[in-house]
């Protein structure tokens, strides 16, 4: 399965983080000064990487761009399609001979092929299911719930651990080959990495929601998009995370502050 692309992305954007800062240092003044120049719209908007964010982005890429339930069927077909013809050559073509002896161990090869073909069929049939399992077993690995501060100019998208002390990896919109749009998300692709930024005004820590809207949808006329409206999760998602994290130490201060008005209460 080909979901840690996004299972890892947080290895992945701290490890291009380290390449970066070794490009910085033999980065030009001339570079720098029109980094400055931009006078621009910045917003600032998180996104995090909790088991929701993770459903829809594995549930698009792996059932619609990628086409994984159509592989599987494919796979379990000519698996069982190998299984009869491994039947009907080693046991039911002999059938009719004089000299013909049933062997137990004939039929072993048969049952396999079928029985693979029959699993990858399943598997594509519950494959909203296969990806429930992996996500949550993902996070009983790793409980962390990470989130990233993707940070969005008419220039470049960053992207940015939030609460570290690291310095952001920005792409410019030159590296983004394909913009995906759903109605909860959109999924920005630099090659196969994808940039993910919830649709929604609250999620924006600085800058206007409507700008940023404006400035995605204005490189969509020059790259590859897609507006995706199907419905993506049939499943209610009631995974509740077994550590919740804080995106800001202040959400921790505030919540003692209101135990604390509780008990004097």
């Amino acid at each position: 399965m080909e979901e840690k692309d996004l299972l890892e992305q947080e290895n992945k954007v701290e490890e291009e983080k380290e390449t970066d800062q070794s490009i910085d240092t033999v980065q030009t003044e001339e570079t720098e000064e029109v980094k400055k120049e931009y006078t621009g719209p910045v917003i600032k908007t998180k996104t995090r990487y909790d088991y929701r964010t993770m459903k829809y982005f594995n549930m698009y890429n792996m059932v619609y761009k990628k086409h994984f339930r159509i592989v599987y069927v494919v796979m379990g077909i000519l698996a069982i399609a190998f299984g009869i013809y491994s039947l009907y050559t080693g046991v039911i073509q002999n059938m009719g001979a004089e000299d013909y002896t049933f062997n137990a161990f004939s039929l072993l090869l048969p049952i396999v092929f079928v029985g693979f073909g029959v699993y990858f069929i399943y598997e594509a049939i519950w494959f909203e299911r296969v990806i429930d399992k992996n996500i949550t077993n993902h996070f009983m690995r790793n409980p962390q719930v990470v989130s990233l501060e993707v940070t969005v100019t008419e220039e470049e998208v960053s992207l940015c651990v939030m609460n570290s002390n690291s310095k952001p990896f920005a792409y410019n919109w030159a590296y983004v080959t394909e913009i995906v749009d759903i109605p909860e998300y959109y999924f920005m692709y630099v090659q196969k990495q994808p940039i993910i930024i919830e649709k929604d005004p609250n999620k924006v820590i600085s800058g206007d929601y409507d700008e940023m809207v404006r400035i995605i949808k204005e490189h969509t006329a020059t790259k590859p998009y897609k507006k995706f409206d199907k419905e993506l999760v049939t499943k209610p998602i009631t995974y509740v995370h077994p550590d919740e994290t804080y995106d800001n130490p202040v959400d921790i201060v505030e919540e003692e502050k209101e135990d604390n008005q509780e008990k004097n209460d």
